[in-house]
């Protein structure tokens, strides 16, 4: 090819070029508009997740039933008893404001979405032990102290866990988590609620109590520290725990210092600083002794309302008081 050939295919290469360039600007367009509305897309979904809440649950307060309704009933002494006989199941659906067996729900403070408040939800089943209530919950966890000291009042323990139970309706769900030693015992199925089914109910009263001809999966010994079981009842992300002790600091080797149990609750359990609630109403129930360090009124007035403590003393649940002589 000689020189002219080469300058002619140069200037034609020349006179292609603007043609190239204007058939790649539209295209290139396209895919940067393509890309700017992916980016959008992308940027808006993310400030939508962050916006919703994770699942919408009512604000959960403590009550107080009235006591003449909720009689307790009294332990006897003896060794030989036979454990407090455990009530038949049942399962409820109320309706808003209406009374069950003879116990007329408190009214104070239960607030529900949407505006509702005051009054059982339609379809919900009653939450309450021994005249504690927890108005509208939904998801209620039982954590309950099983060391030696429980050992005068457990049957009665068991029998009101049963009793309350059966009043709950398959549409809440609940757990059970015992606390011996520094570990967390659980009823099956462990790590998650289960409906409050007349059938699952049962069971999980069962195993506490072991099957015929076997002794019970339970028993009260030693001393014990609450803070393994509080930590996995909160990972369940329920509407209120309701916090069963003779005295939660314990003792000896399995002592917590209140400062530390109270700080670690706070953690587990923080203020929602837009609405000043906590995400878990923990109510506490103290039996037996009054507790000089307070710790489960600390804990409830804290975590669970001005309404989240009960005392039930030994002359309450008919037991002799202590250091009277046998």
């Amino acid at each position: 090819m000689n020189t002219r050939s080469f300058q002619r295919a140069d200037d034609e290469g020349l006179r292609a070029s603007p043609t190239l360039a204007r058939r790649s600007v539209p295209w290139l367009g396209s895919i940067l508009g393509h890309l700017v509305v992916v980016a959008l897309v992308v940027l808006l979904t993310w400030n939508l997740a962050r916006a919703r809440p994770e699942r919408t649950t009512p604000v959960v307060s403590a009550t107080v039933v009235d006591s003449a309704s909720t009689p307790i009933p009294q332990l006897e002494t003896s060794p030989e008893r036979e454990a407090v006989a455990i009530p038949a199941l049942e399962t409820t659906s109320l309706a808003i404001g209406t009374p069950e067996s003879g116990l007329v729900r408190g009214t104070g403070g239960v607030t529900l979405p949407g505006g509702l408040g005051g009054g059982m939800p339609a379809g919900l089943g009653r939450v309450e032990f021994a005249g504690l209530g927890a108005g509208a919950a939904r998801r209620i966890v039982f954590v309950v102290d099983a060391s030696g000291s429980m050992i005068g009042v457990f049957p009665f323990v068991v029998s009101e866990l049963s009793r309350s139970l059966s009043k709950l309706s398959p549409a809440q769900s609940y757990a059970v988590i015992f606390f011996q030693r520094d570990e967390a015992l659980p009823a099956p199925p462990r790590g998650r609620l289960v409906g409050a089914t007349r059938e699952h109910v049962q069971r999980t009263i069962d195993w506490i109590r072991g099957e015929p001809g076997r002794p019970p999966t339970v028993i009260p010994t030693g001393r014990s520290n609450p803070l393994r079981a509080l930590e996995d009842a909160l990972e369940l992300d329920p509407d209120v725990i309701f916090l069963l002790s003779s005295n939660v600091t314990g003792s000896g080797r399995y002592a917590v210092d209140l400062g530390e149990l109270l700080e670690r609750l706070d953690t587990m359990n923080p203020t929602d600083p837009e609405s000043g609630r906590r995400g878990t109403s923990i109510n506490c129930i103290q039996f037996l002794d009054p507790d000089p360090l307070d710790a489960l009124r600390r804990i409830a007035e804290s975590h669970g309302g001005p309404e989240g403590y009960r005392f039930l003393g030994r002359t309450e649940l008919g037991l002799r008081p202590l250091g009277e002589g046998d």
